[in-house]
Order: structure tokens, then C-alpha cells, then sequence
């Protein structure tokens, strides 16, 4: 029978009325393996995935192929964004067979107690664009199972250790330096596509944890190249079809090198790195294009992914009624019906409606193809009189636009995409003077504590009444970093208690104490077949990174050594791996750097609406780290003198010790220029 109908996942739900026998990953399905001596098909996916759904229309929903994957294996059905673990386990494995990247859907071969034996991602149902079909792989796979079974044992003796050396990381017992941030810097600026920004190349992702290293590594070397990198991606991006330009927010990744078509999934995940990214990218270069673009990004997340009590949806499907991208596109015609002439003609040269169509050779995805200047001489008009007729014509789309079929919605609330997003807003909210931002990341934060951490225990995701299992690393990582972005919006002791209690609930359940570094899995989750110790970023940053770069800023706030000494234990514990791949490692050499060469601190007391003014000219090359610290409440270690009289007292410091307050905002710069200049 079907076992999927009472899931937590929609993706599993998505699954439940297949007549293929699906079972989620548990004890049951894992013993019933076992007890008949059947391999298990594995299938990974996510609700929004368009290949996800091609293959189950083609394939899962077809009585004949279910009846030879029901006749044969014990079929097991796993949603990525419930159960990273399981993906990232067997995404590797992937890697070992095909060497090269995996992806969703995935499909994997396992004997009954979890070993990969055979897998690759999408096959179609009949054999075709040099695929063979799914049932000839099926049946593959059964006669090796029956007839070589000596051959897959053998194989498994072999490509298990393989696929455990991937979490044995040699500790470094030297000295550790700037050596591996200096070769990914070297490396990205190779990777860079000068013409249309990002790395070169199609499929195009955004790459936000080695964008955000480009911006700091560039602002902290001074280095042109790599803001210039970051900047003309950035800017690509926002014109590009890969961002909503009506309804805002980013879609998952761009099938071409130019942006301008892309895969029509929009992902929590994605939208809060991004948000971050474009709040430093429109403060460091006082970017109007980037600040619109960050405002599109958080409008979107707060009025279609947010849910009741303050937390966030998942993703949005890529398909809707009609196909993958049909709520987005547009035919020529209909849009030039929605609009007046003036609004018409200005919309179709700024988009491209005037030109050849480029979604499937018939309809058009909004992508800019002028920058405004050009657009406003292109049709005789001033800069403000084309910005108008642009706005009109752009509510009138996204009015028709809300009367389609909308994609499917993933109503889960992942702890860890809230978090990026509960960041993104608290960074972007702070950097571009948004309050409404900043106290909707503060409900989010609530809304995760209160319904994700029940008896003081993370756990990592939640659908209406259902709570899933125990965190794992990215949640608390990405959790505790957002309450310390949050503590640089809004500086509270309560939050400043709650991400130390954070920080000593990451200790406890992940850190690898003898070696350095912190485990995907709890010490008390189940057992797989291996426990990850990630170092290397993916869709999102490395939960390592994120989670050493918090614990040193931690320290610096309350002083307490356990942070710094996990931090560098787990920076030892990775050095070698970082030198060996720096290039796919940016987040942990953010972390790095900051252990190497730590940001400013400065406290302000004082007036606050003085103190928010003297914290928005001090950020402006985003390196120091700036806090308003409360009158009282606060502990011994950021109790500050406050001299009399004084409208504002800067307190700067660095990792050892704090400096005498100054009072003059130009003081306190010079004393940062100083400092910088070391």
C-alpha cells in the first residue's frame, strides 16, 4: 500500500494517490527491506521541482511501471527539504558513481541496509534523448541484484569508505592563515563572466555565499576586481528574467548564461541570502537598482510566503495549470490589451515584447533588455515620464497575473529557511532604514521559538499542527546567525541570552569534540550509513561556515572563550580541506577571515535616534560590526561608561580589549580609518 497520505511533506502528499507502493524513510520500510530481501528504490525530491514532477506524470502516475517498481523493490519516498541528511548522504554517493553533480530528482539503488549500489537522477518512461527508459534500468538493476550479488558487494566494500572519507578532515596542528582566501579570490575572478556577471556558463546559479565572500574579501583587500565582480552580477541578476520583475523575489537558477530564462521555482532559501546580498550591494554602492530590488524581495516574502503567527512557506512551484512557467509568461498580444498605447509601447521596448519571443519560441518571460536611460530615449520621453508609464503598465500585468492559476504553494516552515530569510530581512531592514523589516524578522524569530523549539529542543520544521525531527546543523547554524544580525538591528539582552543558549545547544548535540568541527546530525538522530561533517557550500552556505563565523561573533559580544575555542578547533579541523578547494568552501573563509583578521565592534550608547544615525555613517563600508546597546538589562561584559552630558558614546573594540569612549561621530570614524589601517 501507498504510505504517504498522512506526511508532514506536501512533496510526499503530492505522492500519496500513486499506484506505486511509496513508503517514507523509517523503521518499517527499512525492515520490510530487509525482512524480504529487497533493494530499495530510493527517490528524492522537492515540491517544487519541475523534473521532480515530469518524472512522476511519466512514471509514478503509470500502472505498468509502478507494477515492475512495486514487483520488485521497496520503494521509498523522501522530500530533500525534510530530510537533508538522506539527500546528502546519497547525493554523494552520486557524485562517486557518475562523478559529477547530482540533482532532483534523485534515484537511487540501495541494498536493505542503505547501501547505494546503483543511481542516477531523472530517467524518462520510454528510452529517448540518449536515456535509457526507466523500466529498462529497473530491470538492470534486478538482474545484477539476483545474479551478481557477490559483484555489488564487492563494489559496496569499496565505495563505502569512499564515501566516509568525505567527513574524515585531517586537523591542522600549525599555524593557519589567509592562504586559501587569497586562492578562491584568485579562482572566483577567473570563474567571473564579464559580459553577463555570475560564474560562466549554463545552468547559472546565483551563488550567494561566494558572492557575499567577493564583497567582503573585496571591501576588506580593497580589492576592485572582486567588487567590480560582485557588483556587475548583482546588477545582471536584478535585470535579468531570473527576478519577478512584477511580482518580485528570485526564481531557483537561469537555464541560460544570460539570466534571462529560468527554472520558475522561487525558494525561501534562495530569497533570503539574496536579500542580504542586494541590502549590502545597495548600501556599499548606494544603489538604487539594488535597493528596489531588495525591497521586491522582501515584499514578495512578507505578502505571499508568510504564514499565520509570523514564519515562512517554503517555495513556490515551478508548474502551475498550463506548465512549468505558465503563470509568468506572457503572450504579446495580452499584455498589449492590459495597457494604453504609451504604456504598451514603453513596457515592449524595456522588456522586449517588440522582439522574437523567448520562452519556448512563443510566448515572452519579462527580462530587461535597456536600462532605463536607454528606454527613455528609445521612446522620446524623460526619465520620470518613462518610470511612470513602467509602474503603470507593471500593476496592470500583476492584477491580470493574480487571476491565473497560481503555482502550488510548500506550506512547510523550515527552520533553517526561515532563519536566511529572518536574516535578510533583519541585514536589509537595518541597512536601508526599513523598521517594518526588522520587526517582521523579530516575529519570525518568535514564531520559530515558540512552535519549532518546544521543551528547549530545536527541531527543523513544522506544517500546521505536525513537527518534524530534531534540527540539524544549517537550522541552528542558520538560526543563530540571524539572532545576531538581529541583534545588530535591534540590541536586546533577552536575545543576546537566547543566542548563547543557541550557541551551547549547537555544542552540545553537533560539535565533533575530539577532532574540531560540527556534524549534519545530532549526536542522538538515527544512524545512517555515515554522519556528515560538511566544510563545502551547496544551494545554501555550509552550516560550519555560518555557524564558526557566529560563534566568533558571539564571543566578541559576551566574551565567553567555549565560542572561540569551538571556532577554532573547527577551523583547524577544516584548514586542510579549505586549501585543497577553497573555491567551493566561501563560507568558511568568511569565517576565516574573520578570525584572522576580526571586524571592528562599536558599541553606541545614548540617545537612540542619534545613536541609529551615528550607526548608519559608521556601516557604510559594511566591516564594522555596530550595536546600540540598551540602558540597562545588559550583562558585566557590555556594561560601557557613559560619559556625562555625552548625546552619544562610541566604544570601539577589537578581539582583545575595548578603547576609552569617544563622543564625536568624526572621532569615532577616524579612529575606524585607523583601525582599518592596521
Amino acid at each position: 500500500m501507498n504510505r504517504l497520505g498522512d506526511a508532514l511533506s506536501p512533496y510526499l502528499r503530492q505522492h500519496a494517490d500513486n499506484p506505486v507502493h511509496w513508503q517514507p524513510w523509517d523503521d518499517a520500510a527499512l525492515q520490510q527491506a530487509r525482512d524480504e530481501d529487497k533493494p530499495i528504490l530510493l527517490s528524492v525530491g522537492y515540491a517544487a521541482c519541475h523534473w521532480c514532477h515530469v518524472m512522476a506524470h511519466e512514471s509514478f502516475e503509470d500502472a505498468q511501471t509502478a507494477a515492475v517498481m512495486n514487483a520488485n523493490f521497496v520503494c521509498v519516498k523522501v522530500d530533500r527539504e525534510e530530510r537533508p541528511d538522506i539527500d546528502r548522504i546519497y547525493q554523494a554517493a552520486h557524485y562517486l558513481f557518475a562523478r559529477r553533480a547530482g540533482g532532483w530528482p534523485l534515484t537511487m539503488f540501495l541494498t536493505p541496509a542503505g547501501e547505494p549500489f546503483f543511481g542516477g537522477t531523472y530517467y524518462p518512461k520510454d528510452e529517448g534523448r540518449g536515456m535509457p527508459s526507466f523500466v529498462f534500468v529497473m530491470n538492470k538493476v534486478m538482474e545484477a541484484w539476483r545474479g551478481k550479488r557477490e559483484d555489488i558487494q564487492k563494489q559496496n566494500a569499496q565505495l563505502m569508505p569512499l564515501l566516509r572519507s568525505f567527513d574524515e578532515h585531517k586537523t591542522t596542528e600549525g599555524e593557519i592563515g589567509a592562504r586559501p582566501i587569497t586562492a578562491a579570490a584568485d579562482a572566483y575572478k577567473q570563474m567571473l563572466d564579464s559580459a553577463h556577471g555570475g560564474f560562466s556558463g549554463a545552468p547559472k546559479f546565483p551563488h550567494a555565499a561566494e558572492t557575499a565572500f567577493m564583497i567582503g574579501e573585496g571591501v576588506f583587500a580593497g580589492d576592485d576586481a572582486m567588487l567590480n565582480g560582485a557588483r556587475h552580477t548583482l546588477q545582471k541578476m536584478a535585470a535579468g528574467g531570473i527576478y519577478d520583475h512584477l511580482g518580485g523575489g528570485f526564481f531557483r537558477y537561469s537555464v541560460d548564461e544570460r539570466w534571462q530564462i529560468p527554472h520558475f521555482e522561487k525558494m525561501l532559501s534562495d530569497n533570503g541570502l539574496l536579500l542580504a546580498l542586494y541590502a549590502d550591494g545597495a548600501r556599499l554602492w548606494q544603489s538604487e537598482q539594488m535597493s528596489k530590488t531588495a525591497a521586491g524581495i522582501a515584499e514578495w516574502a512578507l505578502s505571499e510566503m508568510r504564514a499565520n503567527g509570523g514564519g515562512f512557506y517554503s517555495s513556490l512551484d515551478a508548474d502551475s495549470e498550463g506548465g512549468e512557467g505558465a503563470f509568468y509568461v506572457w503572450d504579446c498580444k495580452e499584455a498589449a490589451a492590459l495597457l494604453t498605447d504609451d504604456e504598451g509601447r514603453v513596457f515592449a521596448s524595456a522588456f522586449g515584447l517588440n522582439a522574437p519571443p523567448n520562452f519556448e519560441g512563443k510566448q515572452w518571460h519579462l527580462a530587461k533588455c535597456q536600462t532605463p536611460q536607454q528606454t527613455a530615449q528609445a521612446c522620446a520621453l524623460t526619465p520620470e515620464q518613462c518610470q511612470t508609464q513602467l509602474q503603470s503598465a507593471a500593476q496592470k500585468l500583476l492584477a491580470a497575473r493574480a487571476k491565473r492559476k497560481r503555482p502550488d504553494t510548500d506550506d512547510k516552515i523550515l527552520t533553517g529557511w526561515n532563519a536566511l530569510m529572518i536574516r535578510g530581512l533583519a541585514r536589509a531592514g537595518r541597512l536601508l532604514n526599513k523598521r517594518q523589516w526588522i520587526d517582521a524578522a523579530a516575529e519570525s524569530l518568535s514564531s520559530i521559538r515558540a512552535e519549532l523549539r518546544p521543551q528547549g529542543r530545536l527541531h527543523s520544521v513544522r506544517r500546521e499542527s505536525m513537527l518534524g525531527g530534531a534540527a540539524f546543523l544549517d537550522d541552528g547554524a542558520f538560526l543563530l546567525s540571524a539572532v545576531l544580525e538581529l541583534l545588530r538591528a535591534d540590541f536586546s539582552p533577552q536575545l543576546l541570552a537566547f543566542a548563547e543558549e543557541l550557541a551551547d545547544e549547537m555544542l552540545r548535540h553537533f560539535e565533533d569534540e575530539t577532532r574540531g568541527g560540527f556534524y549534519f546530525q545530532a549526536q542522538d538522530q538515527k544512524e545512517l550509513i555515515r554522519r556528515p561533517k560538511p566544510v563545502d557550500d551547496n544551494a545554501t552556505p555550509s552550516g560550519n561556515g555560518v555557524l564558526v563565523e557566529s560563534l566568533l561573533t558571539l564571543w566578541r559580544l559576551d566574551g565567553d572563550n567555549r565560542w572561540r575555542d569551538a571556532a577554532q578547533k573547527s577551523l583547524r579541523a577544516f584548514y586542510d580541506a579549505v586549501c585543497e578547494r577553497p573555491a567551493g568552501c566561501a563560507s568558511m573563509l568568511i569565517a576565516l577571515r574573520a578570525y584572522l583578521s576580526p571586524p571592528p565592534v562599536v558599541f553606541l550608547t545614548g540617545d537612540s535616534d542619534e545613536c541609529a544615525k551615528w550607526r548608519y555613517e559608521l556601516e557604510s563600508d559594511l566591516r564594522a560590526h555596530v550595536y546600540i546597546l540598551p540602558r540597562e538589562g545588559l550583562p558585566p561584559a557590555l556594561q560601557k561608561p557613559h560619559p556625562q552630558n555625552a548625546k552619544v558614546a562610541a566604544h570601539l573594540c577589537d578581539d582583545k580589549s575595548c578603547r576609552a569612549p569617544v563622543t564625536s561621530l568624526d572621532e569615532i570614524k577616524q579612529a575606524l580609518s585607523d583601525y582599518d589601517a592596521r
